[in-house]
């Protein structure tokens, strides 16, 4: 990936990608709130992640439905995984400082 196709706001937490046809995608840092949210909108436990992804992302900084999401292009939607793993990890340093204690 070049550098276009991958960028974290380090103020927000939120991270963008770049997505094959051009358009800009970012994925916000989520509440507990856009959890249940998405809970409600997956229909089975198999589209969790992917009304998760729809909650918490903007394409070219308009919302997301789940079905556009379901509805990418496997190449896409592993950028949008990407960036959801990102925003919802809970950094690098801290599952070391953990690991042991």
């Amino acid at each position: 990936m070049d550098e276009q196709t991958e960028q974290q706001t380090p103020a927000t937490g939120a991270a963008g990608r770049t997505l094959r046809d051009g358009r800009r995608a970012v994925l916000r840092r989520g509440t507990g709130r856009d959890a249940i949210a998405a809970k409600r909108l997956a229909r089975h436990e198999d589209e969790a992640q992917f009304a998760l992804i729809a909650v918490l992302a903007t394409i070219d900084g308009r919302p997301v439905l789940m079905e556009d999401v379901i509805d990418m292009d496997l190449a896409d939607l592993a950028l949008l995984q990407d960036a959801l793993s990102e925003v919802t990890s809970s950094g690098p340093s801290s599952g070391k400082a953990r690991a042991g204690g």
